[in-house]
């Protein structure tokens, strides 16, 4: 199987504008399509998720609710007893508190505990159940608040789910109208990645670069197109004991080769042939690319130009690039003799990597 370098270029360009939109959660065009599969399915589950979510909260709060009332109920029980038998054991006190007494400090502390009974006596027979609440005042609220929740949750269920789901839905809806926004790419990483797949089947003897993108610092200029080259960009560079092969993927249909003009992707694929074989050659020429020596003389490198259709593929033939189907690029490479050792297969690859 041939050894495999970097991304297509449609799935890094894709990437990227997912990335513009603060879009992280791609990585593959596997995961990409997955979601396209599974994006409604996604935003299904996640209601679920918050619809069990929110029925586990109201069993929780009923459950607290049915606690705290227990507890709340006992409290008042222990607490009815206590002050009903404090009531029954006043009458006596006040007796005890009403005998006559010469000593003045304690008539004045009999008045005091006098009135102390009459004012309690008087709670407990009037404001009985204030008093027994009094002290779990706060314990009652808690109780009211959580029989409110747990109303409030019931009565605004799947008004709830939906809030709940919002910014999940939102999240899920935008990123589906941005891959929709930007189906050319996609379609054309189907196509890259159908090439690639295609491709690991060349012996190891093989490389592949995806996406080579190379800028030169000085122009190569083609003095017959009169074209100054800065930059290039090619879908996949195969190097090989055949050769070394560019290849530019295309995904199109029948319809779109009729109405689009293919001399677009054939210079473009010219263009980037010319600077490679100007750079890779100049560098044999200069020793900074060490090929095996030959009697005859330093070896030139060819390179040779495909325009490789994954989809549709037009009849018209052009001259220095060959329009092949995904199902012909393997035999189309395979064909050729060997002119390139492993080491020297190395060495190119090694020397491209170091120039993007």
């Amino acid at each position: 199987m041939a050894r495999i370098y970097g991304n297509s270029s449609s799935l890094n360009h894709l990437l990227y504008v997912l990335k513009q939109n603060n879009i992280r959660e791609f990585s593959t065009l596997e995961s990409i399509q997955t979601f396209k599969k599974t994006w409604k399915n996604s935003i299904s589950q996640h209601q679920e998720q918050q619809k069990e979510k929110l029925l586990a909260e109201i069993s929780q709060l009923k459950s607290d609710y049915t606690l705290l009332t227990n507890q709340y109920q006992e409290m008042i029980s222990n607490q009815t007893k206590l002050l009903n038998e404090e009531k029954e054991l006043i009458p006596s006190k006040i007796i005890q508190y009403s005998s006559s007494t010469k000593n003045p400090f304690k008539l004045l502390f009999y008045k005091i505990k006098l009135n102390q009974l009459s004012k309690r006596l008087d709670k407990l027979t009037h404001y009985f159940i204030d008093e027994v609440e009094k002290p779990f005042r706060h314990l009652s609220k808690k109780i009211k608040n959580l029989e409110r929740d747990v109303t409030y949750r019931e009565t605004n269920f799947e008004t709830l789910i939906s809030k709940r789901s919002q910014n999940y839905t939102n999240r899920i809806n935008l990123i589906n109208r941005i891959l929709d926004d930007n189906y050319t790419l996609i379609s054309g990483t189907i196509g890259e990645q159908q090439v690639t797949e295609e491709l690991k089947k060349l012996p190891d003897t093989f490389t592949v670069i995806n996406d080579l993108q190379m800028s030169f610092n000085r122009p190569i200029c083609n003095r017959k197109e009169n074209d100054k080259i800065l930059s290039i960009q090619v879908d996949h560079l195969v190097v090989g004991p055949s050769g070394v092969f560019l290849l530019e993927t295309k995904n199109w249909s029948e319809k779109s080769l009729q109405n689009l003009n293919l001399f677009s992707p054939v210079k473009q694929i010219r263009r980037a042939n010319f600077a490679l074989f100007t750079l890779l050659n100049s560098s044999v020429s200069s020793g900074s690319l060490r090929l095996s020596s030959h009697h005859w003389g330093k070896k030139k490198i060819a390179i040779r130009s495909v325009l490789l259709m994954t989809n549709a593929k037009p009849k018209e033939q052009f001259q220095f690039v060959k329009v092949l189907s995904l199902k012909e690029i393997v035999n189309y490479i395979s064909y050729f003799e060997e002119t390139f050792s492993s080491k020297e297969v190395e060495t190119i690859v090694n020397y491209v990597i170091r120039q993007r």
